[in-house]
């Protein structure tokens, strides 16, 4: 997923926000330079909002049942608002939903 997003338009010079919808918020998705905020979508909440998200920004999604009992216990509702919205990517336990191309720097 990290190699992905690294070969998307203007990721490795950018510094747009990147979006988790997950029990973990993975640091190297950040880059290099950390220039790339990392944001955790709240696990609850109306999917309107919660998949405008993904119009502003790159958003990785994962299933409740990643990580769990290892970070954290609580059940996550909002990966289901993307639930026949296809994915941008998807391998393993990663889907990766949001804008064709990542924003450049200012995006």
């Amino acid at each position: 997923m990290l190699a992905w997003l690294r070969d998307q338009p203007g990721y490795e010079d950018g510094e747009a926000p990147v979006g988790f919808i997950s029990r973990a918020v993975l640091a190297t998705v950040a880059g290099d330079d950390f220039a790339h905020r990392l944001v955790l979508v709240p696990g609850e909440g109306d999917c309107r909002s919660i998949r405008a998200v993904a119009t502003r920004m790159p958003v990785i999604v994962t299933p409740p049942g990643f990580f769990g009992g290892v970070i954290g216990i609580e059940d996550y509702r909002t990966y289901r608002c993307f639930s026949g919205v296809r994915p941008l990517y998807r391998e393993g336990s990663y889907s990766v939903y949001g804008p064709p191309a990542t924003p450049g720097k200012g995006g």
